[in-house]
């Protein structure tokens, strides 16, 4: 993973402020190396892996800024779907993703003011061939380049999950540039017709919780190969800047700062390797919920 994130960086500063983000050239070989398709099963193409090998790849995506829609498409979006109820959403959807042939981006937020999983401003009606979907969803990672959507709605007093195209009439999207050159989307829903067999899941709070989880550690991960990587160049600048005649590093207050940030970074990974751990080993919602905002908490201190 290394080797072929490391390379190209032009390149990929290049796309920065452009939609979507990355070139699909990239996309299609991460597709051919695999890692599309780490969680799913081998069944949709897959290679099934557990969460302790995820995030060694996910750390090196975040350790070379990989601008790639890593989680929000092969972690957030294939989750969503897997963990839904839908199989034949699931068989025609899941290897094209893992191929790199189609793109998801999970569409949940609401409020700019809240966290909550359930759905208030989208609203399904029901009618005698699907739903009619209309509201609009914040804060979506990677809407330029997903060619569909989860989106949660309000259905009958309930949270499910639909899956949306991007192409359906009274979809529209706009961008929201970020700091770092990448977009969030809004997504805009206008009595969009949704079928029935694109239902993916009835129980849409828990597959939202679930899904939300397993991303966040995925995150952790990129997050911890950055400040790993950050810390990385700073102890190299100062072993090789000098002051005085010396290498700024024989100075005792930035050695002290530097031995500071290697234990914030080694506590890091240890609580990422256990968080991993945990989410291998059990499917207990509240362990998994601990584990995860855990491992989101010491990271983003630590990286802070």
């Amino acid at each position: 993973p290394r080797n072929f994130l490391s390379g190209d960086s032009t390149g990929i500063r290049a796309q920065r402020g452009q939609q979507p983000g990355y070139r699909d050239e990239r996309w299609q070989s991460m597709a051919e190396l695999g890692w599309l398709g780490l969680m799913l099963p081998e069944e949709y193409d897959g290679m099934n892996l557990k969460f302790s090998e995820i995030i060694h790849l996910l750390e090196q995506s975040g350790r070379f800024l990989s601008p790639e829609p890593l989680v929000s498409t092969a972690v957030m979006g294939a989750g969503a779907l897997l963990h839904g109820e839908n199989d034949v959403c699931k068989s025609e959807y899941l290897p094209k993703l893992a191929a790199g042939e189609w793109k998801v981006a999970v569409a949940w937020q609401e409020n700019i003011a809240s966290m909550s999983l359930e759905a208030e401003a989208v609203t399904a009606k029901e009618t005698d061939d699907g739903y009619v979907v209309s509201g609009k969803k914040l804060f979506i990672p990677s809407a330029g380049g997903a060619d569909a959507f989860v989106i949660s709605a309000k259905a009958g007093g309930r949270t499910i999950l639909l899956l949306v195209n991007k192409e359906a009439e009274g979809v529209s999207v706009e961008f929201n540039e970020r700091v770092d050159g990448g977009f969030f989307g809004t997504l805009s829903l206008n009595n969009v017709v949704v079928a029935k067999d694109r239902v993916i899941a009835t129980a849409g709070v828990a597959t939202l919780e679930r899904v939300i989880e397993e991303s966040r550690l995925a995150v952790s991960a990129e997050l911890f190969g950055v400040m790993a990587r950050a810390l990385e160049i700073t102890v190299d600048y100062i072993k090789q800047r000098e002051q005085f005649g010396r290498p700024i590093g024989s100075f005792q207050a930035l050695q002290h700062r530097a031995v500071d940030t290697f234990i914030l970074v080694e506590l890091s990974r240890s609580v990422l390797i256990q968080a991993a751990k945990t989410f291998d080993e059990t499917e207990d919602t509240a362990a998994r919920a601990k584990a995860a905002s855990q491992v989101k908490a010491r990271c983003s201190d630590a990286a802070d």
